[in-house]
């Protein structure tokens, strides 16, 4: 009978034992933690370098993939800080930006990531200005405006922001809210060239409720450069605003001449037909930060009470 008991018992320990050895086996996620502050790093000119800052903890090692075809990247896991060299401007096989990923190992070999996005252009600081509408002139560019204030300088109380909607897929990417100043990186397309279009980001307060939106006008046009004086004195541009031309020689001109439109003189624009003669009642195509089509939701409304919104 002793050795009965003896037997159950060590059936037991040996039981627990292997419970134990089941709670610490590789379902834990990892320990390690990596991340970029700030995910775009944006060099002057070809063949230029900039640094950029990363995040790392209990992360023992790094390895760097899916580098755009002729960028040079290093990373030093002991100043936190990644190297990024841009193309010679003589290398035609060379991409002019793109995304790439940085891989760190925590102690038990398990992977974490972060995302950076690196291209040839500039920064464009737009936080001493305050407008209804932002105009980006240049493609591989990262752009910052304040995102406390409306177009009149009245304060609005932004918790976040969205991309409600762009004319054209991937334009508008890596829209990010930081210390009240909103960012954003126009897309050039793998040959960079510039994209023309236009997009509609939002503001929301802390009940998630749409505070505030600003146009944003992605265009190689400039009013400075290309306007018309009144015999009065009084500056117009030679376009509607959000138009990607001034003239209509050609359905296409046509077409593109039409801008936005803006229901009852309300600040937010709404996006245009989809054929130059507004066949089938069609919207132009918009899409979200992540590339998909997305669609307006139109209801009802007056002169006193206009509605819109995004399902």
């Amino acid at each position: 009978m002793k050795k009965l008991v003896c037997r159950f018992l060590c059936l037991g320990i040996v039981l627990a034992v292997s419970m134990n050895l089941v709670g610490c086996s590789d379902d834990d996620g990892p320990v390690g933690t990596l991340y970029f502050p700030r995910d775009v790093c944006m060099v002057d000119k070809p063949g230029g370098t900039a640094s950029v800052e990363f995040t790392a903890v209990n992360i023992v090692k790094l390895n760097i993939t899916d580098t755009p075809e002729g960028w040079t990247v290093t990373a030093d896991l002991q100043t936190s800080r990644m190297t990024v060299t841009a193309p010679a401007s003589d290398d035609s096989n060379a991409e002019t930006g793109g995304v790439l990923t940085l891989v760190g190992y925590d102690t038990d070999g398990k992977a974490v990531s972060a995302d950076l996005r690196v291209g040839i252009g500039r920064t464009v600081d737009l936080t001493g200005q305050t407008a209804n509408c932002y105009i980006a002139n240049y493609a591989n560019a990262y752009y910052t405006f304040d995102g406390t204030v409306k177009g009149n300088g009245e304060k609005i109380p932004t918790a976040r922001v969205e991309l409600m909607w762009g004319s054209t897929s991937h334009m508008i990417e890596n829209l990010t809210l930081d210390d009240g100043r909103v960012s954003f990186f126009v897309a050039a397309d793998k040959k960079g060239e510039f994209i023309e279009g236009n997009a509609l980001i939002a503001a929301f307060d802390a009940q998630d409720k749409v505070v505030w939106s600003w146009h944003v006008w992605v265009t190689q046009y400039d009013p400075s450069a290309e306007s018309v004086t009144s015999a009065a004195g009084d500056v117009f541009m030679t376009r509607n605003l959000g138009a990607g031309a001034g003239g209509n020689a050609t359905e296409d001109d046509i077409y593109l001449s039409y801008g936005l439109y803006y229901q009852w003189g309300r600040p937010t624009p709404m996006i245009g037909p989809a054929y130059y003669n507004c066949a089938f009642a069609e919207d132009h195509k918009m899409y979200n930060i992540n590339g998909r089509l997305t669609y307006l939701d139109y209801v009802e409304s007056t002169p006193k009470r206009a509605r819109w919104s995004m399902p």
